[in-house]
């Protein structure tokens, strides 16, 4: 190799490498910018979720079935563990609107939630963690909610008692 080849080598690679560090720059321009575009609507949709689930915890501390009605999807379920027949642990499942009825009998100040996580996907489904205390029993819920008509609802709920040893969660899901 001569040191004109060189020369021409070298400067092929010095233009090969500033190509691509223009591209590379403009990529994350380009990318920096997507993200910037989407973080409004991104933050409006879990501003709506953050307000459907305090909805939720409003109606159910203040005893409001109205409000609770407004936020849960009409097929809507419930898990939680409950007993069966011989005293052992399950699964159960109700129906949201039958446990509505039961969260806002017995309304109380006591009675308080707290969104302690969300996260929105594609801004059509979200899940949140939530601690709330409901007549003295400290309960972690997990909710799911779908956006259909613009309109976000919670779609399921699953909850356990915080507390392995208390015995009250069941009476918070079980129907009457």
């Amino acid at each position: 190799m001569n040191s004109r080849t060189g020369k021409r080598i070298v400067t092929i690679l010095a233009m090969t490498l500033i190509a691509v560090a223009i591209t590379q720059t403009s990529l994350t321009a380009g990318s920096k910018a997507a993200v910037k575009a989407s973080k409004p609507k991104a933050n409006a949709e879990m501003l709506a979720v953050r307000t459907t689930i305090q909805q939720h915890l409003d109606g159910i501390t203040e005893g409001n079935a109205k409000k609770l009605e407004a936020v849960w999807d009409a097929h809507a379920q419930v898990r939680f563990i409950g007993k069966d027949k011989w005293g052992k642990d399950m699964v159960q499942v109700a129906p949201a609107k039958q446990l509505i009825k039961k969260w806002t009998a017995k309304p109380s100040p006591k009675n308080q939630g707290v969104i302690m996580s969300v996260d929105v996907v594609n801004n059509t489904m979200a899940s949140a963690k939530v601690s709330l205390t409901w007549n003295g029993t400290k309960l972690i819920d997990y909710l799911t909610l779908m956006k259909t008509n613009g309109q976000w609802r919670i779609v399921g709920k699953a909850f356990v008692a915080a507390d392995t040893k208390a015995k009250s969660a069941f009476r918070y899901g079980a129907p009457d």
